[in-house]
């Protein structure tokens, strides 16, 4: 039987892991994450950073596989009732553009924080931050040169700025907090990263083939085994340390109302499995994408 959740003084917390892979959710120790579900898996509305969150704001989060329910026996947590008709395991219908616009209707404090280049703030054709009035990038303004991109300034995390992000929630007033933590991006380091030797260079080779996205024989990709299983081991690293600063955020929430935690990858990435590496082209690697969602009280 679905519990009847009072909308109106639920708090939400967002996070979207950008690019990290199912492989990578079920290998790491996620303490915090399981606190609030399993790991669930579920399908990708989009390839690439862009329109997946364009899909999750509209409504659409990734379709679940590996279980048919979340929390509360919901087929899915928020749905456009302007796109199509829904069941009553819908959590949330909304009429408004997109859920955005939901929860500022409502009075909620709505705040958005944004990490990869999507998100940048300072460029032009960004239209996902424009979704919000409040929002904040903290990622670089500029790409630096490839060599030049690892490690990425601690600053550059939105989830290495929880106090800050902590002391924009007005204990009094319900909030929607969106996160896009970069931290299991390509090229996959953290603030607390202990680097392979020579991992610049290695990364380097890695964002030219994103940039390709040339297929190669599958026994002739341009990375060894070894090579390959270093990525793989950073971004479940570079997930666990998510993971770790995303407790320190449940740990600091107000206490004074329950709040409904979300997060989920929007796309996944491929490390040779099909002979390509990255995102924004269709794999299985690319498709599927872990989710935890429950309720924090």
């Amino acid at each position: 039987m679905i519990q009847m959740l009072d909308f109106d003084n639920i708090s939400v917390v967002f996070i979207t892991l950008d690019s990290c892979t199912l492989e990578t959710a079920l290998k790491a120790q996620t303490t915090n994450l399981n606190k609030i579900s399993p790991t669930l898996e579920g399908e990708a509305n989009s390839t690439f950073t862009y329109p997946a969150h364009y899909a999750f704001f509209a409504g659409h989060l990734p379709r679940l596989v590996s279980e048919r329910y979340y929390f509360e026996s919901y087929t899915n947590i928020w749905r456009s009732t302007l796109a199509s008709e829904h069941s009553n395991e819908t959590m949330l219908t909304f009429d408004t553009k997109n859920i955005i616009d939901y929860y500022t209707n409502l009075g909620f404090n709505v705040r958005g924080y944004g990490g990869v280049s999507f998100f940048d703030t300072y460029k032009r054709n960004n239209s996902l931050p424009t979704l919000f009035s409040n929002f904040r990038y903290f990622g670089l303004e500029k790409n630096p040169p490839i060599n030049e991109r690892v490690p990425r300034l601690a600053s550059s995390f939105p989830l290495n700025n929880i106090n800050e992000i902590l002391n924009d929630i007005n204990i009094n007033k319900p909030f929607f907090i969106f996160i896009n933590s970069i931290a299991t991006h390509i090229p996959y380091d953290t603030p607390d990263s202990v680097l392979p030797k020579d991992y610049s260079n290695l990364v380097s080779r890695l964002y030219k083939e994103h940039y390709s996205k040339q297929r190669h024989q599958s026994n002739k990709i341009p990375f060894s085994k070894v090579e390959v299983e270093i990525f793989k081991k950073r971004q479940v690293e570079a997930l666990e340390w998510a993971d770790t600063k995303i407790g320190l955020l449940i740990n600091g929430l107000p206490k004074n109302r329950p709040v409904l935690f979300l997060a989920c990858s929007d796309h996944g990435e491929e490390f040779g499995e099909g002979g390509r590496f990255g995102h924004a082209h269709y794999h299985p690697t690319v498709m599927k994408v872990p989710l935890w969602c429950g309720l924090v009280k």
